[in-house]
Order: structure tokens, then C-alpha cells, then sequence
């Protein structure tokens, strides 16, 4: 058999193979995007949270510091652990927008979408088989061209480069050995500009070739959804109009041992085809930064959608209600991070200290009201049966630690912290405040006294706060001022147990004491402390007999 037909014959069994092969991990992409639906994140599919926070970071400043979650909020309510068990999404853009969507208080209502993808199957799969083909890329670099138009700029005279060796290869026909040298001189020309701009130029094309994939699939999404749609799809469609220009495709990254790619990253080199498609796509990119940003929004509003459907099919959550009274007001809510955690109700429509003993759930309570606050707002879903409100900022003081960067004791940082929620109060506006083991870096006189006069500051300013203390005192000081709930424990003499469960009233019970008891401290500690206590409780003072007296 002639040479020329086994080669033939070599190039169509690849093809066929390459072929059968491609619809074969097409129909395996589609069976695992059904059965993921509705399941945690998977641990492979998660993203590195330094890149993600870039897309927040450079947008932050477009929205208004009372309709955002702070930081120092974020990382009292452990925001980023909240993200990573929701992040379901496919692609950074859906990830990135989200981690985004998170932080705001105002964000736009996708109930529409979010209901047909938990209704509509095919729909959801074919709209994530889409976003899992702009896919998951940390430290793309987009966000250069969508918040910095100015930070990559084309450079070089790359298509006329490009078309040396090609006259050369033209020259050859008739002179061979001068066409020869065109094509050597071309390549060397080309392979030591690679060699000059490759620092510049090469980890832009990354960043372009992440944003032309996105734009792409974006017009793939939109013809699926605008016949559904029409009105959700707009923003993207209009987006999309003037960066229908953009290169569709960047030339391949080499993927080793794939022949045809391999040629095709010869071809770069040589004829920099790469260069010369990141400079087109670069100038539409950077002409257009406003179009851009639209439709990594809309792109990444869509895969909000889909994780919220996907967060509704496994976890327990409602629809929340927005009204027009200053209120939260839930029936079972639980914190979205603890497993089988135990429901409670809330009202919270005046301010309330909740009090109890260690480790009885008042903080986790605290943090659960919060984060259902937040995510009412800009996820539309609360961890509860029911959950009502009225919009409005979300701020807390709660994890306090010192920072010696800045220089700051646990109690500076503390007051910084606290001064937040003043200064929100002084604003006016609806704003929810919680609060847990208020001023606590400081003596107990100091800090009762202190905190007392800080939560009647609140109350007359017509502030809902919520604060958690261990601080029986305080109950007492405001109890005419404030809604007292309590958790409670139950005690023997084999163990502690808690039922999690908010009762009403402040708290008459303490567990300090018992702790030591059950992690075996000596008789001779747990028994003088039990009596200093039950005096103190008897005479509201400490004696200089209770100081002196050696232990028994």
C-alpha cells in the first residue's frame, strides 16, 4: 500500500477516534453536571480565595459602605467558610461574582431564574455545561482590563512580522535558496520578539484568552435564556454588542501530547499568531471596559442562580419577606455552617441581650440571625422556615483580636471596632447590630458600666442591637430597656449537656465553674471558687477575708 494512503488512513482513525472520544466526554460532562446538582461543593471544583477577592476588591468602591458587608463583619460571621459551602459554580466568573454578591446588601433580585433552574433540568444542564466551558482559571488577570483599561496596552508590529516568513515561503517557489533566507530571517526576527515581549505580552494573553472564552460562551448562554428570559438576558445581550468583535478563540496552550496542538504552538512561535490575535482582542477589550464588566456581571448572575438552586435542593431554606417594620422576625433558623443544628425562633423587633453560659449557643445564635440577614438581601434565601425584614446594613463586633501591625491591643481593637457600629447608629438608616461579649479586653466594673451606657446609647438613637454576654449584671441594668433571652444547660454529675434552645428571660445560671469540675481541676481550685461565687452572689461584694484566706 502506497505511503501517502497509510498516512490517510493514520489521520482518519485519529479523527475518528478523536471524534468518538469527544462526544463520549461530552455525554460524561452532562451525566455529572445532573448529579452534582444539589450536592456540596467539591473540594476539586474550589478556588483560591486570594484570586477570587481581586474581583471584589477592584469593584468595592462602586457601591455605597452602607449597603456593603464590611469587612470586619465578614470575618466575624466567617464569610469565607460560608462561600466555599456554597460555591457551586463552574467557571471564576460565577465565583468571583458571587464572592462579590455577598458582600452587598442591594444586590438585584434573580428569583425568575433561580426558580426555573430548580424546576427545569435540561435547562440548568445545558446553561452549566456552558459555564463549565469558560471554567475555573485563579489569577486570570481580567480584572486588569475590567477595572484598569490602561494596565495592558497592544504593542509591536506583529502582523507584519507574521507575513516574513510567509513571503518567504512565496519567494521560495522561484528563488529557493533567497526564499530560504527570507524564512530563517523572519522566524529569528519573530522567535527574538517572543523572547523581548514575553513577560509583557504572555500573561496578558492568558487574561485575553479567559475573557474571549467568557465572551463567547456569554452569546452560547444567551441564546439559551432569551426565549424564557427576555428581560433578564438584556443586560448581557446589550453587553455582548460591542465586543462581538473579539476573537472568539485565543491560539491553543500546548497540551502535551496532543500532536495537532503541538504543531499548532509551533506555528505560534513561529508566526507569533498568538501575539497578533491578543493585540486585536485587546484593543475591543480595553475600548470597551463598561461592556466588559456587564457581562462578566450577567454571566456571573446566572451562576449565582444556579448555586442558589442548588443550595435550595439540598438545605432547608425559605423566601424571605421584606417589609416595612424595623424587625427580623424567623421561625426555626439555624446557622448555615453547623451541622444539624438545632432551630430556633427570632424576634427581634427591640433590642435584646442574650445571655447564658460557655458553649451554650448564644454566639452561634447571634452569628445565625446575621448571616440570614445578609444572605436575605443578596442571595433572596434565609436559613429558616420563615424569615421577614426590613432592608437594611448588617454590622457586628464579634471575633476582636489584636493586630500588631497596626499596634493595636485587644482592647483598641475593640473600641475601632465598636466605634463602626456608632457611627452607622449616628447615620441614621436601618442598620442591625450584633454584638458578642461587648468590651470584654477590659475590668468587669469598667466594662459594665461601659457597655450599659453603650446600649442605651443605641436604644435611645433607635437602633436594633443584639448583644451576647456572659454578664448577669447587664441583664439586670437594662432590663426595663431591652428584651432579655438566655441559653441554658443542664447539669450533673457525670456531664454538661446543652439543648441549644433560646428561652426567654436573662440567664440564672453558670457553667464556669462546672467546666473545671468536669476537665478533672483539683477539688481543692473547683470548691473554693464555688464558694467565693455563691458569696459574691449573696453579698454583691468581694470581702478581704475572700482574698486572704488560704485554701483549706
Amino acid at each position: 500500500m502506497p505511503v501517502p494512503y497509510i498516512i490517510a488512513m493514520v489521520i482518519v482513525v485519529y479523527i475518528a477516534f478523536y471524534t468518538v472520544q469527544h462526544f463520549r466526554n461530552k455525554r460524561h460532562l452532562r451525566r455529572y453536571i445532573r448529579e452534582s446538582f444539589g450536592k456540596p461543593p467539591e473540594k476539586r471544583r474550589s478556588d483560591k480565595l486570594e484570586s477570587v477577592r481581586k474581583y471584589w476588591r477592584a469593584c468595592a468602591a462602586k457601591f455605597p459602605a452602607y449597603r456593603s458587608v464590611d469587612e470586619n463583619t465578614w470575618y466575624d460571621l466567617e464569610m469565607d467558610l460560608f462561600f466555599d459551602a456554597i460555591n457551586t459554580t463552574w467557571s471564576s466568573v460565577g465565583s468571583e461574582v458571587l464572592y462579590a454578591r455577598l458582600h452587598r446588601t442591594d444586590a438585584p433580585e434573580l428569583e425568575p431564574l433561580i426558580q426555573a433552574f430548580v424546576e427545569d433540568e435540561a435547562l440548568r444542564t445545558e446553561v452549566a455545561y456552558c459555564l463549565h466551558d469558560i471554567g475555573k482559571e485563579n489569577h486570570h488577570r481580567v480584572d486588569e482590563f475590567l477595572f484598569d483599561p490602561d494596565a495592558q496596552k497592544p504593542v509591536g508590529y506583529y502582523p507584519a512580522q507574521s507575513l516574513v516568513p510567509l513571503i518567504g515561503m512565496v519567494l521560495a517557489i522561484f528563488q529557493p535558496a533567497a526564499g530560504m533566507i527570507v524564512v530563517s530571517l523572519g522566524i529569528a526576527w519573530n522567535l527574538y520578539t517572543r523572547h523581548k515581549y514575553r513577560f509583557q505580552v504572555e500573561g496578558g494573553i492568558e487574561a485575553v484568552r479567559y475573557a474571549s472564552r467568557a465572551i463567547s460562551i456569554g452569546k452560547n448562554i444567551e441564546s439559551l435564556l432569551m426565549p424564557t428570559f427576555p428581560e433578564e438576558t438584556l443586560q448581557l445581550k446589550e453587553a455582548l454588542e460591542p465586543l462581538k468583535a473579539v476573537p472568539s478563540k485565543m491560539p491553543l496552550k500546548m497540551s502535551s501530547g496532543d500532536p495537532i496542538q503541538m504543531l499548532l504552538e509551533y506555528l505560534n512561535y513561529a508566526l507569533l499568531l498568538d501575539f497578533n490575535r491578543y493585540n486585536r482582542a485587546l484593543s475591543y477589550l480595553i475600548a470597551a471596559p463598561d461592556a466588559l464588566q456587564k457581562v462578566w456581571e450577567a454571566i456571573g448572575h446566572v451562576e449565582i442562580a444556579l448555586a442558589v438552586a442548588s443550595l435550595e435542593k439540598r438545605t432547608d431554606v425559605c423566601i424571605p419577606v421584606f417589609h416595612d417594620e424595623y424587625s427580623i422576625v424567623a421561625q426555626d433558623l439555624v446557622h448555615p455552617l453547623v451541622k444539624d443544628a438545632v432551630p430556633n425562633p427570632v424576634d427581634f423587633s427591640i433590642s435584646t441581650i442574650v445571655s447564658g453560659s460557655n458553649a451554650s449557643g448564644k454566639s452561634t445564635y447571634v452569628k445565625a440571625i446575621a448571616i440570614s440577614a445578609i444572605t436575605s438581601q443578596n442571595l433572596g434565601r434565609a436559613f429558616a422556615k420563615s424569615f421577614s425584614m426590613k432592608r437594611g446594613q448588617v454590622l457586628t463586633s464579634m471575633a476582636i483580636r489584636d493586630n500588631i501591625y497596626k499596634g493595636d491591643s485587644y482592647f483598641v481593637a475593640e473600641i475601632k471596632s465598636l466605634k463602626r457600629l456608632i457611627d452607622a447608629s449616628s447615620r441614621g438608616g436601618v442598620a442591625y447590630l450584633f454584638i458578642d461579649e461587648i468590651l470584654k479586653g477590659t475590668n468587669t466594673v469598667e466594662r459594665i458600666a461601659a457597655s450599659h451606657a453603650l446600649l442605651r446609647w443605641f436604644e435611645q438613637q433607635g437602633s436594633l442591637v443584639i448583644s451576647a454576654t456572659h454578664d448577669i449584671e447587664l441583664t439586670e441594668l437594662l432590663a426595663d430597656r431591652m428584651k432579655n433571652i438566655h441559653f441554658r444547660e443542664t447539669v450533673t454529675q457525670e456531664r454538661i449537656t446543652f439543648d441549644y434552645q433560646v428561652k426567654s428571660g436573662p440567664t440564672r445560671t453558670t457553667n464556669a465553674i462546672n467546666l473545671l469540675r468536669h476537665y478533672e481541676f483539683p477539688p481543692a481550685i473547683t470548691e473554693r471558687a464555688q464558694a467565693l461565687a455563691e458569696r459574691f452572689l449573696l453579698h454583691r461584694s468581694w470581702s478581704d477575708e475572700d482574698a486572704k484566706s488560704d485554701f483549706s
